[in-house]
C-alpha cells in the first residue's frame, strides 16, 4: 500500500510539474496548485489576484487536464459565449456554453444556500478510470466540488465544438431576456 501512495505522490509531482512547464510557456501566472499531501487546491496566494469569475474556469481546466482530456484551455473559456466565465444575460449561444451555464446555475443555488465562496477550496480523489469523486466532509465544499465536476464532465462528455465566433462573447447577442 505504501508503494502504491509514494507512486501517486511521484505522478502528481509529474503532473505538477508538467503543469507548472505549460503555464510558464503561455505566461499565465494563475494555476491550481498541488499541495504536498496531494489534495488539489488553487494556492491562496496567487487566488489573490485572480478574478471570482476565473476562478472555477481553473478549477474546471485542471480538472479536464487530470482526466488526460486537454480539450479546452482556461484562457480559451475566458469569455466564450455568453456564460463562460461571466454572468450571462441570453440564451446560450451553444452546447459548450450551455454547460457554462449549467455550472453557474449550480454555484448561484450553493451561494442562495448560504455557503461562503471561501468553499472553493476543496479536496477530492480520482479512480483509475478517471471518475472523480469528492471527499470533503464540510457540505458547502462537497457541493462546490460537485459543480466542478459535474461541468467538466459536461465539457468533457460532450466533445463540444469550439466556435472562435463566441471567443470574447459577443455583446450584441448576449443581451438580456
Amino acid at each position: 500500500m505504501d508503494s502504491m501512495h509514494g507512486l501517486v505522490l511521484v505522478l502528481l509531482m509529474a503532473l505538477w510539474i508538467s503543469a507548472a512547464v505549460y503555464v510558464a510557456a503561455r505566461g499565465i501566472k494563475q494555476s491550481l496548485m498541488w499541495n504536498f499531501d496531494g489534495i488539489n487546491a488553487m494556492d491562496r496566494r496567487q487566488d489573490l489576484f485572480l478574478p471570482d469569475d476565473l476562478k472555477s474556469i481553473y478549477r474546471i481546466h485542471f480538472l479536464l487536464k487530470t482526466k488526460s482530456e486537454d480539450i479546452y484551455f482556461a484562457d480559451s473559456l475566458n469569455k466564450y459565449g455568453c456564460w463562460c466565465a461571466q454572468n450571462g444575460t441570453s440564451y446560450p449561444v451553444d452546447e459548450l456554453d450551455r454547460c457554462c451555464l449549467e455550472h453557474q446555475m449550480c454555484l448561484k443555488k450553493i451561494l442562495l444556500k448560504g455557503c461562503p465562496m471561501s468553499s472553493r477550496y476543496y479536496s477530492y480523489d480520482q479512480c483509475l478510470d478517471s471518475i472523480f469523486k469528492c471527499t470533503d466532509r464540510d457540505k458547502c465544499k462537497y457541493k462546490l466540488c460537485m459543480c466542478d465536476i459535474e461541468a467538466a464532465d459536461c465539457l468533457s462528455d460532450r466533445k463540444l465544438h469550439y466556435n472562435q465566433r463566441w471567443k470574447e462573447g459577443n455583446k450584441a447577442y448576449c443581451i438580456k431576456i
